[in-house]
């Protein structure tokens, strides 16, 4: 089977859109869905600060070695980090 004909039933990109979705019957993108959902679920598990569940906490050394804030005692960042570990 051909892919969907650029040009359309109707010409030009509403045709080439029109027709791409036509050739997405089927249970194909319902099965896909459920596997996609299936794998992510496990992924809301996952503790702060591994995989991509970052921890703002940190980033806060990296942000004060990048911008070298006037002013800040370590004490201040002390109490930064406390709030962000939250």
């Amino acid at each position: 089977m051909r892919g969907p004909d650029p040009a359309g039933p109707t010409g030009g990109v509403a045709g080439f859109l029109l027709s791409a979705l036509h050739s997405l019957s089927g249970p194909g993108p319902l099965i896909g869905a459920l596997f996609l959902a299936a794998s992510l679920t496990p992924s809301l598990a996952v503790p702060i600060g591994y995989g991509h569940s970052y921890a703002p906490a940190h980033y806060i050394d990296a942000w004060v070695a990048v911008t070298v804030p006037e002013g800040w005692t370590p004490e201040r960042l002390e109490r930064l980090k406390a709030r962000f570990a939250g």
